[in-house]
Order: structure tokens, then C-alpha cells, then sequence
């Protein structure tokens, strides 16, 4: 039976033995399974991460023509995506493009919440 800190210490008084003085708080210890499964649903382990969804159908999303010239880089703030382009002309013809690549973007599983997107030259 677990007791109190307070009560625990009244017990060692009268056994004659030193007081526990440590001021944590024991708390009862995780079972690995729930840990586990509580870190599975906070960090999407075991799912499509939205990045490899799009490298994976980046030719899709792209065309065949200019999926070589172009590199998805990095999603930041979970709602934009950085494309790096070879040159500035296809920078300039891509964002004539930029609606048309978004929605495809926006059917692939996982990727509903990328809203934008920006062209870097290099």
C-alpha cells in the first residue's frame, strides 16, 4: 500500500529511521506500451510525413519536363512549401503555375494543410 510522504515519515520516526527528505514527487512509472503508443499519436510515427508524400509524387506534381530542373527543399511553419528551381526564367513560368501546383499538392494525403508556395533560385 503506498502512503503519503507525510505519513511515510511519521513511520520512520517511530522506527527509528531517517525521514525522507527529498522533495520530488514519486509518481507511479509509465508503462511502455501507453508510452509508446502516446508518442506514436504525437509525432505521427508510423504515417506518410507530408514531405515524403510529395518527393515521392513529385513528378506528378511537376510534370516530367520540369520535375529535374526543380527540388521540393523544406515545409516550414506546416504551410509552406520551399521549391528550389535551376534558373529565374522557370522561377518566373512556375508562379504563373503556382494555383495549378498547389491543388495537386493539396489531393495527395496528408498534404491538405501546405496553403503556399515560394520559389528560390539555386
Amino acid at each position: 500500500m503506498k502512503y503519503s510522504r507525510r505519513v511515510e515519515n511519521l513511520i520512520a520516526n517511530l522506527r527509528s529511521v531517517p525521514e525522507d527528505e527529498n522533495r520530488s514527487n514519486l509518481s507511479e512509472p509509465f508503462k511502455a506500451d501507453s508510452l509508446m503508443e502516446v508518442l506514436e499519436e504525437r509525432h505521427n510515427l508510423g504515417k506518410a510525413r507530408p514531405e515524403q508524400v510529395i518527393l515521392e509524387n513529385w513528378k506528378h506534381i511537376m510534370g516530367s519536363e520540369n520535375a529535374p530542373r526543380t527540388f521540393p527543399t523544406r515545409i516550414m511553419y506546416k504551410r509552406r512549401l520551399l521549391v528550389s528551381v535551376a534558373n529565374a526564367t522557370l522561377r518566373q513560368e512556375l508562379s504563373f503555375h503556382r494555383h495549378m501546383i498547389l491543388n495537386r499538392i493539396r489531393r495527395l494525403p496528408g498534404c491538405n494543410g501546405i496553403k503556399e508556395l515560394s520559389f528560390t533560385t539555386g
